[in-house]
């Protein structure tokens, strides 16, 4: 197992910049009616397709902590990635963001008011707000030269996680204190992602000597310690998501060997036990899959180009005999399907 290194940089005084009114949000609202789909899995059922941008694709799906809103990444509406939000009970998808640069990786905060995102408008990466509820102008809470991506808000909304990337192209996990607007430096770390507690952290790390593979490392703030929880040889562990109970964690797998983080083209879906148990398959179907989350509806939401481009769709984790059936010891391994599930 590789050695974990850890420590703590704070940077004081973080400039927060509140862009001019020419740059507000724009809300375009377009119907979108989605066909019912089905689909096999192992420890899923109930599949739903939630989008279906027909161009472009869709990535990136957050859900609104109420459940009716689902806030996405596409490029729908031209060569850019923007931020739209979708109302799951109605057909409209409101665009958020309108600008010739990518936006991505949008998150709601737990009180709904606010979509966290990453975008490279300025030339590099930065982590930037927009309201979820109303027009206004973005804010922008980086303004470094490395590039910043994936947001995700503690359970409290008092603190942001993020992935910076350095001129040296090593991956670091920052927490923004909002009460202090400071940033915080934990260490090497991509793509965090809170316990519903917000005492831990789940994440993937880049090995530093094996390009393209990444293992699952969870960081405790309890006892400012980080630890390897899943690693295997053929497969990099991707994008992992606590569920909202925080006793299992979902993630994508992909052969080792690529260091795409922007188009991940993971091949499996995988749920693992915190307490240690192998990883139980949730979703192997040929299909090319993006970085999952688990929401608070008890949905897993991910995007898949089963029919040919990105699009969003979400399944149910199916309740068995001891709360996740045992399916293998992990991707790589011999897998012992427990059954499909074709519903709408």
């Amino acid at each position: 197992m590789e050695d974990a290194v850890w420590g703590k940089r704070i940077i004081p005084g973080l400039l927060i910049v509140i862009l001019p009114l020419g740059c507000r949000k724009q809300e375009i609202i377009l119907p979108e009616r989605v066909a019912p789909v089905r689909g096999s899995f192992t420890l899923g059922e109930d599949l739903k397709q939630h989008t279906d941008p027909r161009v472009g694709g869709d990535l990136d799906p957050s859900l609104s902590p109420d459940g009716v809103h689902l806030g996405f990444a596409s490029r729908r509406d031209g060569p850019h990635h923007n931020i739209y939000q979708k109302n799951l009970h109605r057909s409209e998808v409101a665009r958020i963001t309108a600008f010739s640069a990518h936006d991505r990786f949008p998150e709601y905060s737990p009180d709904g008011r606010w979509l966290a995102f990453a975008s490279n408008r300025d030339g590099n990466w930065d982590i930037w707000l927009a309201s979820a509820l109303r027009g206004g102008p973005l804010r922008q809470l980086t303004t470094t030269l490395e590039d910043e991506i994936r947001p995700t808000w503690s359970p409290d909304g008092l603190r942001l996680a993020f992935s910076a990337r350095n001129s040296h192209g090593n991956w670091t996990i920052w927490i923004w204190e909002r009460k202090t607007n400071q940033l915080v430096g934990l260490g090497p770390g991509l793509f965090p992602s809170w316990s519903p507690d917000g005492k831990e952290i789940v994440f993937q790390k880049i090995h530093p000597t094996r390009r393209g593979w990444s293992t699952l490392w969870s960081y405790s703030f309890v006892t400012s310690q980080g630890a390897q929880i899943y690693a295997n040889p053929r497969w990099s562990a991707l994008f992992p998501s606590w569920s909202p109970t925080g006793e299992q964690v979902v993630f994508a797998v992909r052969p080792a060997g690529s260091e795409r983080w922007w188009d991940p083209k993971a091949q499996a879906l995988w749920i693992m036990e915190r307490r240690g148990d192998p990883p139980l398959l949730l979703h192997s179907n040929g299909e090319t899959l993006g970085a999952p989350v688990w929401a608070s509806d008890g949905r897993i939401y991910f995007p898949s180009m089963r029919a040919g481009v990105y699009a969003i769709y979400s399944v149910r984790i199916r309740k068995l005999a001891r709360g996740v059936a045992a399916v293998s010891a992990g991707p790589g391994t011999s897998k012992k399907k427990v059954g499909g599930v074709s519903k709408k």
